[in-house]
């Protein structure tokens, strides 16, 4: 075991008064971000650990010590209270698959030009009390960074919706495939024996307000910043979620990037507080 520090991207200028905003740096920073995911994901939303994971607290994978992490760190407790993980395709060990590959068949996604340069993110993560602050808009800000520091080509990931009744999420999944399918060349979907119908409700049905509802901020920030998702859902057990496949493309060409101008650059994030 032994971290792996990729980049030297300096994200000081996301800070807020409240906010830290870093890279992990040392192997404390994945142990604490692992914690913080135990105690979101097992203890408080009922997921199933491992048993390694309930043996340590932790809530442990394989690609932790491959992969790069964002924190956010309250400045008044100096704690962590949010993290997420950065797998970028360079980095990811020969013969390995990509997390999300474990439930989507990235065949073609990943032979796509743009996909030579590419970044996983995954276990996305805030702990309670402080999902109502400027977390999810220091995010965007900090991956919109590292996707112009990198000269990231495709980001991708599994967005999850809470729950897994689908008829409870059939607006917002129905929402999600009428107005932000991707097109054919980089459309994912699920592994045959995993596949549920995204497309539930006729699109002149839909209704924005009760779709979005039950939408995760990060979820809906990707879908405005320009995201697009694949054709059909994954309904995962362990951590009683709903996955759909979500992804952006970094390239002027095919997508209106108005919104993603807001997460790079050198502008800081908003000072909201929790």
């Amino acid at each position: 075991m032994g971290l792996c520090v990729l980049s030297e991207l300096d994200l000081s200028a996301i800070c807020t008064s409240r906010f830290e905003v870093r890279l992990a740096s040392s192997e404390e920073d994945i142990l604490d971000a692992q914690k913080l995911r135990y105690r979101v994901f097992y203890e408080e939303l009922d997921a199933q650990p491992s048993a390694q994971s309930a043996r340590y607290k932790r809530e442990v994978d394989s690609y932790d010590w491959q992969a790069e992490h964002l924190l956010i760190i309250d400045k008044l407790s100096k704690s962590l209270v949010a993290c997420y993980r950065l797998m970028r395709r360079e980095n990811l060990p020969s013969g390995v698959r990509f997390y999300s590959e474990s439930e989507f068949d990235l065949t073609n996604f990943l032979s796509h030009p743009l996909a030579s340069s590419c970044v996983e993110l995954s276990r996305a993560c805030v702990e309670k009390g402080f999902r109502a602050s400027s977390i999810p808009n220091i995010f965007l800000r900090a991956i919109g960074r590292y996707i112009e520091h990198h000269k990231i080509g495709l980001l991708f990931g599994c967005g999850s919706l809470p729950g897994t009744d689908l008829n409870f999420l059939s607006m917002a999944l129905s929402w999600m495939y009428h107005h932000h399918l991707a097109s054919e060349p980089l459309r994912v979907s699920p592994l045959p024996h995993l596949f549920e119908r995204m497309d539930r409700i006729p699109k002149h049905e839909l209704d924005y307000k009760q779709a979005v509802t039950v939408m995760p901020p990060l979820i809906k920030g990707y879908l405005r910043m320009g995201c697009f998702v694949g054709d059909g859902a994954v309904i995962d057990q362990q951590f009683q979620t709903t996955d759909t496949f979500i992804a952006f493309t970094n390239d002027s060409s095919l997508d209106d990037h108005r919104y993603f101008q807001r997460y790079v650059g050198n502008g800081g994030a908003s000072e909201e507080s929790s």
